[in-house]
């Protein structure tokens, strides 16, 4: 009998660990919104929050009949991912992720490796899904996992951990890069915990040496060109906004145009001229006439403002920036309060992220959908955590009332 809660983790750990392969795999975890009943009643009240002033904020955008239903789609797809982590209810089949960003990473290396042989340390990574960004982003996630994982012997997490550090600096995100950092530094003070802080010290020795070893193995390819080698590109480009300045301003007066419900969800592409494309559509449909009106609206539906808030802002105006405000400040709080050292660092990891990214948009090739999941195992943990404190306030009351010491003694004459 009690094979039956083993055999169903491991099924949920080998569908997680496919996520990353697999990306469209996450689209199970939807089936988790009929545990919305479930949800602690604060966590419901935020969520209906969030939702209602998404919907509320597509009445105020040039195209609320477009706006208001991809509103409140993505906010109740976030509300599902939420549900799905509160179904895990803990990391024990979440960690399987680790092995889904390591298969990324491989892949990654192999692809880069096939593609240009003895000039695969002059370029980032390259992968058949995911671009340069996100492989940094798996790189990130796969390396917060290892250090975490006290259970695996030195020589599988240290190698894990070299993985994904190697993978970090080849990708060349600094976002990423910054995102590892900050979050293996949020669970070291977490935990407070000598040999995490070796670990940490540990990893920021292997990068040194990863990176002396590819400047040492592309000679002549550390100074400012095309041919410079991911490493040194990030550390030439130090805190240099790579255009993202530009697409800031764009973000910015699309808000001011529309400050209440901003230009709505899935329509920011125009808004954003730094990034787009001429309308067009796929080959076999493209002799039957140009690009339909509607397709126009959503042209760029996929282009970001690189910043969550100044996004939030130009497609969903200060109300839907209040929900999404109230949703995210929620969350961190959760992971603070859930007592989990690795989903507390995964929050600071894609908050980091936001801020040239945006790393909690839906959909997306599986990174956000990992974030609310997490949170939604966040929410369980410290719901857990609040019935355990409540129950033993109570047992602790109770044996004070029962105790002699607590009645009054008998006035004696």
């Amino acid at each position: 009998m009690s094979s039956g809660p083993k055999s169903h983790t491991r099924r949920l750990s080998v569908l997680i660990a496919l996520v990353p392969i697999a990306p469209p795999l996450y689209v199970v975890g939807l089936r988790a919104v009929t545990l919305w009943r479930e949800l602690p009643l604060l966590t419901q009240r935020i969520l209906l929050i969030f939702i209602a002033l998404q919907g509320l904020s597509g009445l105020f955008t040039p195209e609320p009949l477009l706006s208001v239903p991809f509103a409140l789609l993505r906010g109740s797809f976030i509300g599902a991912m939420i549900c799905a982590g509160f179904y895990l209810g803990n990391t024990r089949a979440f960690q399987a992720l680790l092995w889904g960003e390591i298969a990324t990473l491989i892949i990654a290396l192999v692809t880069t490796l096939l593609r240009h042989g003895e000039g695969f340390w002059n370029v980032r990574l390259e992968h058949p899904l995911y671009w340069p960004v996100s492989i940094g982003l798996s790189a990130a996630l796969a390396f917060l996992f290892a250090f975490v994982r006290e259970d695996f012997p030195r020589l599988l997490r240290g190698s894990l951990i070299s993985l994904s550090i190697l993978g970090l600096l080849l990708s060349g995100s600094r976002a990423a890069q910054g995102a590892a950092v900050l979050g293996a530094l949020v669970i070291c003070l977490r935990l407070l915990n000598p040999r995490a802080w070796r670990r940490f010290a540990t990893s920021l020795g292997i990068a040194v040496l990863i990176s002396v070893g590819v400047s040492y193995l592309t000679p002549g390819q550390t100074a400012v060109g095309s041919g410079q080698n991911p490493i040194a590109r990030s550390i030439d480009t130090g805190l240099d906004l790579n255009g993202r300045g530009v697409i800031w301003g764009q973000a910015w007066n699309a808000f001011l145009e529309h400050p209440l419900g901003g230009v709505g969800v899935f329509q920011i592409g125009p808004s954003l001229p730094a990034l787009m494309l001429p309308c067009k559509l796929f080959p076999p449909v493209e002799p039957f006439g140009p690009c339909p009106p509607l397709l126009e609206k959503l042209n760029g539906a996929w282009n970001i403002a690189h910043n969550v808030f100044l996004h939030g802002l130009a497609e969903t105006g200060v109300l839907g920036l209040l929900g999404w405000l109230a949703l995210l400040g929620f969350l961190g709080f959760a992971a603070y309060r859930c007592g989990e050292p690795l989903l507390l660092g995964l929050y600071v990891a894609f908050m980091t992220v936001n801020m040239v990214d945006n790393s909690t948009l839906v959909p997306s090739p599986h990174y956000a959908e990992v974030f609310y999941v997490a949170m939604g195992i966040a929410v369980a943990l410290m719901s857990a955590r609040a019935r355990e404190t409540r129950t033993l306030t109570a047992a602790l009351e109770g044996v004070h009332t029962a105790s002699p010491l607590s009645k009054p003694a008998k006035s004696q004459r």
